[in-house]
């Protein structure tokens, strides 16, 4: 599988956009999303971390059916960042990674009391993560594709509107489904099947109710493990015949959403 362009993702937009639901309201938020991640060996010792800015862009329709709000989305995230690891023989090494992120899932919410300030939050999301290690100081790269299915349960907070602004609060717990990762190498591609456990994810933020329109802006944080894949053995990495595990992984991301909301 190749990965994911720019292109197909400007497709995926602009169907979402066309689509007869979209007659509601649309939200465009360009995002500042901050990757975080982290491997470590069976005793819990950093391997290697990934951090840095990845520029990125969220589109949400939001229809509502009766008191229940649905709201289908997508979110692409494209950039460069910093690895910082060591190789097999324990030589420091740092070089940067290609990373191609794209989120898509639908959003449910359904009063918790009569006056809407808390709501239940339900949500489903699949998830590709384009990870594109590069070669430098003579150390050749490596390419992986993460994906996984995503189901979330929680609660959220809209604040009584005061002079046209609103505050916003929410926390979701979040189970990671069926993650795998897949291998690029010179003349093959394995899949290997990670572990899963719970996760979390936060938000707090503000919109402001203009004449026709809303804008806002909102900080998350969002945190999951994947657990040690499956050990498989392969003949072609990078020329030699060895086993292959994905060790345990920490990802802790944070973005901040500027957010433009319009009704059609």
């Amino acid at each position: 599988m190749k990965p994911i362009k720019s292109i197909s993702i400007l497709v995926l937009l602009f169907t979402i956009v066309s689509s007869p639901v979209y007659a509601a309201k649309v939200s465009i938020s360009p995002t500042a999303y901050y990757f975080n991640y982290e491997e470590f060996s069976t005793t819990g010792i950093s391997l290697d971390k990934e951090t840095g800015f990845v520029p990125g862009i969220k589109l949400v329709l939001d229809y509502q059916i009766q008191s229940l709000l649905i709201s289908p989305y997508i979110s692409v995230y494209d950039g460069k960042v910093t690895y910082s690891g060591s190789t097999q023989s324990g030589q420091p090494h740092k070089t940067q990674t290609l990373q191609n992120i794209l989120y898509y899932g639908i959003n449910m919410s359904l009063p918790y009391e009569r006056n809407n300030q808390y709501k239940i939050t339900l949500g489903i999301r699949n998830a590709y993560w384009d990870r594109d290690i590069l070669t430098r100081n003579n150390i050749r790269g490596l390419h992986e594709l993460y994906s996984w299915f995503e189901a979330s349960a929680g609660l959220s907070f809209n604040s009584k509107i005061i002079d046209n602004s609103q505050y916003t609060a929410g926390v979701s717990i979040l189970y990671i489904l069926q993650p795998e990762m897949k291998i690029y190498l010179e003349n093959s591609t394995e899949t290997l099947k990670l572990g899963v456990s719970p996760g979390l994810r936060f938000s707090v933020g503000k919109t402001w109710k203009q004449s026709g329109y809303k804008l806002g802006i909102n900080l998350f944080s969002e945190y999951w493990q994947f657990g040690r894949s499956n050990t498989i053995f392969t003949n072609d990495f990078f020329g030699s015949s060895v086993f292959i595990t994905e060790p345990e992984s920490n990802s802790f991301h944070t973005g901040i959403e500027l957010i433009y909301s319009s009704r059609f």
